[in-house]
């Protein structure tokens, strides 16, 4: 449990240290700690006994550990310590905390106590709101000058839309916050505080400061406003375009769908000149906040096998695998295709599926000559021998080298254009050139932008519209002229019209509704540094946030969708209809958890539950998968599937989505989901003390003496179970907050 628990951490906390500047050394091993004491010390204010007395300070249960070491390393003159105390003996723990051997302030901090049962159950004990004010708290302690400069960072949705497994977890909820540092009132990225609470203790578990000495920032004085940036996003952050989201193993009774999508997949809009980054070709890499990207015995196995009648799926692969070239055939075709160089062997071939074709095959033939200094592949397609694509690498030249380039970009996209038009003619005036890049190498760290190659990317158009998933790819040499690298996707369907699909402006509305514009100092890395430089490059950018798990617009119906085109509910719905309500505070908590969902906004806390929403919520809670997941509805055969797999209801002939729910059927799932239902299908061995007792069917005594004495469910007046009563919206909330809270 330990290692699994630690490793989960160290992901979490390395993905934050990994914004720590150069200034801030990472840990040496302790050997060269020592050299390195001896030399830097003396450079630095703080001794190893001032920095451990800093470290207890912070947390003084270092005291209870058995175990001490340290570290440290220096960088350009400012060292830093690394301590480290530990626990050999059970339940184990460990603390490493940072220090500036310059300042003293804390870098990070790295806590785990220590876990005898190794179990956790039901809804932490701090919610994010709650927990929030611990982690500012944490922050005002160790940097109070440099968290004044702070404000809170947009919250991560996948942390918005996480379902952790309540039940039989081997971890506790953990909820992190990062705090953007400001300048002139503008986050600057990479700058960070970053605290993380433990959401059943409301203890600190680790912090991190990620703080650069001498920014460089431009001045932000005559910066575009924010409503120019919102205009300029209108015009040109979206492109309408077709997508297709369906199943992969057929192509019947498919096809690709509209969408609204951002325009090369990142709008970075420079505040103060007016004009796009263009992140893909440009010289920069930038980092912007909330970014995405055998049986035995009898016959032998074979004449059984015989015997087994397929499946109706299982001999449709059959039959169309029939209708398939051979792998002779296709080979044949791949061939004569594509001429190969002299004494070419071939050395492995594969038939697999076409992803960018739905229901399609492609074989593929790998190649190369006696000495192995040329390697090529060709694929075509399965059923036809139609060349899709091939790819050459020659081992004999030095990489490592400059090329001497011979063509211009221009040149090299003539070639590419004729050739698509020789090995396609239809085809090639149905693309437009979408981007085009250099294949660079190490040569470029000095500053040298002559490229190995030109790629140049088509795209499929039709009706006017970009199907990015068609289309070619070519690759030139810059030496030679020689295509070295040809891939084709184009799949024969029909696209639906654009007819009725919402307009751009409006589009852009809704986009920046869900992903607003963020302005904010961006780290910019260059892609061919010409030298190494300390200090990051900062660009003023305007931005969208939270572009994950969604960054995608329905085109007919405006509905924000995700990677698999399904609709994207409310991350953290603000419900307008349960203020004053008595259940309002246990709706809200199992909002934030993602176990409730609203499609207006409302609740609707005094209707009646239906068997398919309390099944819903209690199949979220239950989900054993952890991480994020996207709170989609399930169609009923799939919510069916789920909620039999965790044991929630014991056969199908109990799931009935649009029936209202009853207390006593509550009572059966809410134990059921909770893990005590075979100890409850033993009613005789209950008691069972209601008035109305003799309402409740025997098969049901059980649930409902465990739901009572759990506390799902409370007596309702006179001293009365009410079996029979249909249980609100309101109600069912309440009851599965007690129930997750009851461990």
């Amino acid at each position: 449990m330990f290692h699994r628990y630690r490793r989960g951490l160290a992901i979490a906390v390395t993905a934050v240290s990994l914004l720590v500047p150069a200034a801030i050394p990472a840990p040496a091993p302790a050997g060269e700690g020592v050299a390195a004491a001896a030399a830097g010390v003396l450079q630095n204010k703080v001794s190893l006994e001032e920095a451990i007395k800093i470290g207890r300070n912070i947390y003084p249960d270092t005291a209870k550990f058995e175990q001490f070491t340290s570290d440290y390393t220096e960088y350009k003159g400012r060292g830093v310590w690394h301590l480290r105390w530990s626990n050999s003996r059970e339940p184990g723990g460990q603390c490493m905390i940072t220090v500036s051997a310059a300042s003293g302030e804390v870098l990070n901090i790295d806590i785990y106590r220590g876990c005898r049962s190794g179990r956790f159950d039901g809804l932490p004990a701090y919610t994010r709101t709650e927990a929030l004010e611990k982690a500012k708290q944490v922050a005002k302690q160790l940097v109070p000058d440099k968290f004044t400069q702070c404000i809170p960072a947009p919250q991560d949705p996948m942390e918005n839309a996480r379902v952790f497994p309540l039940r039989n977890r081997t971890y506790p909820v953990m909820y992190n916050y990062v705090f953007l540092r400001t300048v002139n009132g503008i986050p600057v990225n990479g700058n960070t505080i970053t605290v993380g609470i433990n959401a059943e203790t409301g203890e600190m578990q680790n912090f991190n400061l990620s703080w650069e000495e001498n920014l460089n920032l431009p001045d932000p004085a005559g910066r575009l406003s924010p409503d120019r940036a919102a205009a300029i996003f209108t015009e040109t952050g979206l492109e309408l375009a077709y997508m297709y989201f369906g199943p992969r193993d057929r192509d019947t009774d498919v096809e690709p769908r509209l969408v609204y999508q951002l325009r090369d997949g990142r709008f970075l809009l420079d505040a103060l000149t007016g004009k796009r980054h263009d992140s893909l070709n440009g010289p920069y890499y930038f980092d912007v906040t909330g970014d995405f990207f055998g049986g035995g015995g009898g016959e032998p196995m074979t004449a059984r096998a015989q015997k087994m009648p397929l499946t109706v799926v299982e001999q449709e692969a059959v039959d169309k695998l029939g209708k398939l070239l051979t792998a002779d055939q296709a080979r044949m075709k791949a061939e004569a295709a594509y001429s190969l160089p002299p004494e070419m062997q071939l050395t492995s071939k594969e038939l697999m599926a076409n992803w960018s074709v739905p229901g399609s095959k492609i074989w593929s033939f790998n190649y190369t000559d006696k000495e192995k200094r040329l390697s090529l592949n060709v694929s075509v397609d399965a059923r036809n021998g139609e060349l899709l694509g091939f790819a050459r690498y020659d081992n004999e030249p030095d990489y490592r080298n400059a090329p001497e380039v011979k063509l211009s970009q221009a040149q090299a996209q003539e070639i590419a254009q004729n050739f698509i038009k020789k090995q396609q003619p239809s085809r090639a005036g149905q693309v437009v050139l979408r981007r085009s890049e250099k294949e660079l190498g190490p040569w470029s760290k000095a500053g040298d932008e002559r490229p190995r190659s030109y790629v140049f990317e088509f795209a499929r158009m039709v009706n006017g519209i970009p199907y990015p998933e068609n289309g070619f790819s070519v690759t030139v040499s810059s030496v030679t002229g020689e295509i070295t690298n040809y891939q084709m996707r184009w799949w024969d369907t029909t696209f639906p019209a654009a007819a009725g699909v919402i307009s751009q402006a409006a589009a852009s509305a809704r986009f920046l509704e869900k992903h607003p514009l963020m302005l904010e100092y961006a780290r910019a890395y260059a892609k061919w540094p010409a030298e190494q430089t300390d200090r990051a490059a900062y660009f003023l950018l305007y931005h969208p946030t939270n572009l994950w798990p969604a960054a995608m617009l329905d085109a007919n119906t405006g509905q924000e969708i995700d990677y698999e085109g399904k609709p994207v509910a409310d991350r953290r719905p603000a419900f307008t209809d349960i203020t004053g309500h008595p259940a309002a505070k246990d709706i809200d908590l199992l909002a934030e958890q993602g176990i409730v969902t609203a499609k207006d906004g409302r609740f609707r806390p005094n209707d009646v539950i239906t068997g398919k929403e309390l099944l819903e919520m209690l199949a979220r809670a239950a989900g054993e998968s952890g991480g994020y997941q996207p709170l989609n509805e399930e169609d009923d055969q799939q919510l069916l599937d789920r909620v039999l797999s965790l044991r929630i209801i014991e056969d199908a002939a109990g799931f009935d989505p649009a029936r209202q729910v009853t207390r006593i059927q509550a009572a059966r799932w809410l134990v059921n989901s909770q893990g005590f239902g075979p100890l409850a299908r033993h009613g005789e061995a209950f008691k069972l003390a209601v008035k109305d007792a003799g309402l409740i069917n025997p098969a049901d005594r059980g649930y409902a003496a465990a739901a009572l004495a759990m506390g799902y469910l409370t007596p309702q007046d006179g001293g009365t179970l009410a079996p029979n009563r249909p249980v609100t919206r309101g109600e069912a909330a309440g009851m599965l907050v007690r129930a997750l809270l009851a461990h």
